[in-house]
């Protein structure tokens, strides 16, 4: 859970109240929390389209701008003006699902890129 407070407090309470000691089982059962929480977000969103293919690039790791504009553009068939690519990407930095790392780009939280890996 790579230190993230809301995920080790989980672990714990899954640990102490439900008695559930299988790490990889709490793993699937916080990653279901995870990816609805991607999912809300995305519903609320009109580019939810956009926004999942582009988590979903920087998940199996695509993290240089264009390879995930790429990615993008792969999955639409069309081209994406930059900006709005741009402009996507900088909501989702916003937002904090995703965060600039020597020089590219990853999913702050291992437990939400898990479910989009895996769950979207």
């Amino acid at each position: 859970v790579d230190g993230i407070i809301g995920w080790l407090t989980y672990y714990g309470w899954s640990i102490a109240v439900q008695g559930e000691r299988d790490l990889s089982r709490i793993r699937e059962m916080a990653s279901l929390q995870a990816v609805a929480e991607v999912r809300r977000f995305l519903e609320r969103s009109r580019s939810r389209e956009r926004y999942y293919h582009i988590l979903k690039a920087i998940a199996l790791g695509l993290d240089r701008w264009s390879e995930v504009k790429g990615y993008l553009e792969a999955k639409e068939g069309i081209e994406i003006d930059d900006s709005t690519f741009n402009t996507l990407l900088k909501t989702l930095v916003k937002l904090g699902f995703v965060e600039r790392k020597d020089g590219g780009y990853l999913i702050a939280d291992p437990l939400v890129a898990y479910a989009v890996r895996r769950k979207l």
